[in-house]
């Protein structure tokens, strides 16, 4: 598997050092690998429906992953059918015990980790859940506010991204963790969060062994060390604690981790020397092979096995196993730096990779950053970078890791500083700089290089929302690494949202009376819905609100009204769903003794029913997205879109949870669309009113009688709207 979003130059070399002949993908870019490629959302019926021969055994490959090497490339781990079918009959038994349980999919293909998820469920008659990409929040995130999985498969830095949500009505009932080092206090917090109702699971295991092979459960009340052990071997797996010698090792004695078993990878494709040093014979099993982890470990009395770390100079972040060789190598391939060191730091419970170099020249970091994102993928991109003036060794002669700065304590204040100049990148600064705990950031200072991770994007996107009530998409925080670049975003943005930010907008002002309509928003659409009929309208101030998302919005629309116009009578008008809206409004008006000379309704259904089949918040923002096709909207548009998309979806939720009852003391005046209504729907509304009801007869389809693309139509509307404002008045 290749995952699609790594860089172009990666893919090519996969393709090629894997011997790849045929594609499978449903993205078209991938034409340009000059490979035969079959596109998985295309018609089959050219292809022959006849089953192929069945050719393959159990030690024939299932799958070739790559992982990160040390000597810049990475290396391909051929993994067997014998291999992948004995872990997912192990995970089976383990971790689904026969029961109805969903796994969720929402991680890279090329990650070993997705295994567990696609082919447990196939195997034991249960569903996956495919996510797809989310822009506003981390996946993992959807995933527990969904719900709908009973099983989800993840890393302890996912974890921590969903430690603070209260999964105490949870559905999910299993957690399996890998790829990092569990911490108890970790593994405690998202205990609690479900109530101490859940079952969680630490699994250990290199790729080169499928997947996982070891597993430990974790116990609230016992596990009390800084890290939860990685348990016990799995099915057909023997572990083996053993000196440089390759002597076994008695309990409590650290040494490195051998694993032999059903599960032990054939090789490394294309690279024998590296297999042979790698994997060998099982000198205690005849008829067995084994791996060499370079992980340290040691026999806990109980049985269990307890990791300690690494040997050598790799490192496991969100999951991913990195050698740190193989980017050190790609920064010195920049050819912008003398020296450089990668190393793994932690800040909390994040895990990331620091990148420290001496510099050939003056050399704008982003320019390595730039090369390493076209060459490796996002994961092994380091997010932070320290300018030092050498290296410093120990007396020996060896990187002194120990003495080497943090990000934070590396970071020049005094060079290129430069303060916030309005009150929006004040706001910034105060809200990153309480996140990272430093002062003083500049707006120019690439927040990722000062140790920003995907934890606290997502930590300043809350924020952001919270306190200057912007709902930005998560992705464009990477893509605006400055506090410069931010601002200037959010500035644009707000430009272009005014119309749909304020509750109300005036849309036209009258010199010839002082009558003023008030406009309600149709589900699919905004205030300025109104905007055409506002300009044939002159004889009056015409006011459009927007959907208000408060469930107070009611009593809002009234109070707003109430500022414009102290005292009634008041006109109302709403086109399509804003009838409902306008209806509920004018009966509070009614409630709170003003008088409603005319409600105006336009093409308007009386709810006799609340919606049967709801769709939850996420199914209406895929069908809107769809319909609207905001997918192809970027930067932005993209969260201008996303920001209306919000508005237009609770009221679509509004509107079809509501049902008409009640009458208001005011006149109901009905403008029907040339066709398309229910004749016995609209009568309804004559029960609606205490007064008079008229149907008038208006102009064109339903969806033409507001739309600019029709100004004929919009301008005749407007004259029926006047008639009926001009015949109330005689």
């Amino acid at each position: 598997p290749i995952d699609p979003d790594y860089p172009e130059q990666r893919i090519k070399y996969l393709l090629e050092d894997s011997g790849t002949n045929i594609i499978l993908t449903n993205n078209k870019d991938s034409l340009k690998f000059n490979k035969e490629t079959v596109f998985l959302d295309e018609d089959f019926y050219k292809y022959s429906i006849d089953n192929i021969d069945c050719i393959s055994n159990s030690n024939q490959l299932a799958y070739v992953i790559y992982t990160s090497g040390s000597t810049g490339k990475p290396k391909g781990a051929m993994i067997t059918q014998k291999g992948l079918v004995n872990y997912i009959t192990w995970a089976n038994k383990v971790y689904v015990q026969d029961e109805a349980l969903d796994f969720a999919l929402y991680s890279s293909i090329s990650f070993d980790l997705t295994v567990t998820s696609i082919f447990t469920p196939l195997i034991s008659g249960n569903k996956i859940l495919v996510y797809g990409n989310d822009e506003n929040e981390p996946l993992i995130r959807k995933v527990f506010k969904e719900n709908k999985a009973g099983i989800v498969k993840l890393t302890p830095s996912h974890l921590s991204l969903i430690k603070d949500i209260d999964n105490s009505n949870s559905n999910i009932k299993r957690l399996i963790l890998g790829g990092e080092d569990l911490k108890s206090e970790l593994a405690q917090e998202v205990s609690q969060s479900f109530n101490n109702n859940i079952e969680i699971y630490n699994e250990y295991g290199p790729t080169e062994t499928t997947v996982g092979c070891m597993i430990y459960k974790y116990d609230l009340n016992r596990d009390k060390e800084t890290s939860i052990p990685i348990g016990k071997a799995a099915d057909n797996v023997q572990i083996y604690i053993m000196d440089n010698k390759q002597e076994v090792l008695p309990v409590g004695i650290e040494g490195e981790l051998y694993i032999s078993g059903d599960g032990v990878a054939a090789g490394y494709l294309n690279r024998p020397e590296l297999t042979a040093e790698k994997f060998m014979y099982n000198p205690y099993i005849s008829s067995e092979r084994m791996y060499r982890t370079g992980d340290l470990a040691k026999w806990m009395p109980d049985g269990n096995i307890e990791f300690l770390g690494r040997i050598d100079h790799q490192v496991k972040i969100r999951g991913y196993r990195i050698e740190l060789g193989e980017i050190e190598k790609e920064i010195a391939k920049s050819g912008k730096v003398k020296e450089t060191i990668v190393v793994a730091r932690t800040d909390g419970d994040n895990q990331y990779l620091c990148a420290y170099v001496v510099l050939k020249e003056e050399t704008d970091i982003n320019e390595i950053q730039n090369h390493l994102s076209n060459e490796l993928p996002g994961y092994m991109v380091p997010s932070a970078f320290v300018v030092l003036e050498e290296i410093p060794l120990t007396e020996n002669g060896k990187v002194n890791i120990n003495i080497l700065p943090t990000p934070n304590e590396s970071l020049d204040r005094g060079k290129g500083y430069e303060p916030p100049r309005n009150d929006l990148e004040e706001r910034l600064v105060h809200i990153w700089e309480g996140i990272l705990n430093i002062k003083k950031i500049g707006i120019n200072t690439n927040l990722f290089e000062i140790g920003a991770n995907s934890l606290n994007v997502m930590t300043f996107v809350s924020k952001l929302y919270t306190e200057l009530n912007f709902r930005v998409p998560f992705k464009d925080i990477f893509d605006k690494p400055t506090i410069r670049s931010l601002s200037t975003f959010l500035e644009n943005a707000k430009e272009l949202l005014k119309d749909y930010t304020e509750d109300c907008i005036q849309l036209s002002s009258s010199t010839f009376s002082d009558k003023k309509l008030f406009c309600f928003p149709p589900a699919a659409s905004l205030g300025i819905a109104y905007m055409g009929l506002a300009k044939h309208l002159e004889k009056y101030s015409v006011f459009s609100f927007n959907f208000i998302k408060s469930e107070s919005r009611i009593k809002q629309y009234v109070n707003i009204i109430k500022e414009h116009q102290p005292e009634g009578p008041y006109t109302l008008v709403g086109y399509s769903a804003g009838g409902v809206l306008a209806f509920d409004v004018a009966k509070e008006l009614n409630r709170q003794g003003y008088e409603v000379e005319d409600l105006i309704l336009i093409d308007s259904t009386y709810r006799t029913d609340v919606e049967k089949n709801l769709l939850t918040e996420e199914e209406y923002k895929k069908e809107l997205y769809d319909n609207f096709d905001l997918e192809k909207y970027k930067d932005l548009e993209k969260l201008v879109s996303d920001y209306l998309i919000d508005l237009i979806m609770k009221s679509y939720i509004y509107v079809q949870g509501t049902i008409t009852n009640g009458r208001i003391d005011g006149n109901i005046n009905y403008i029907k669309s040339v066709k398309e209504k229910d004749e016995e729907n609209i009568l309804l509304w004559a029960g609606a009113t205490k007064k008079k009801f008229r149907i008038i007869q208006g102009f064109g389809t339903h969806m033409e009688m507001l739309s600019n693309l029709n100004p004929d139509i919009l301008e005749k509307n407007a004259k029926v709207i006047d008639e009926v404002l001009s015949f109330e008045t005689v």
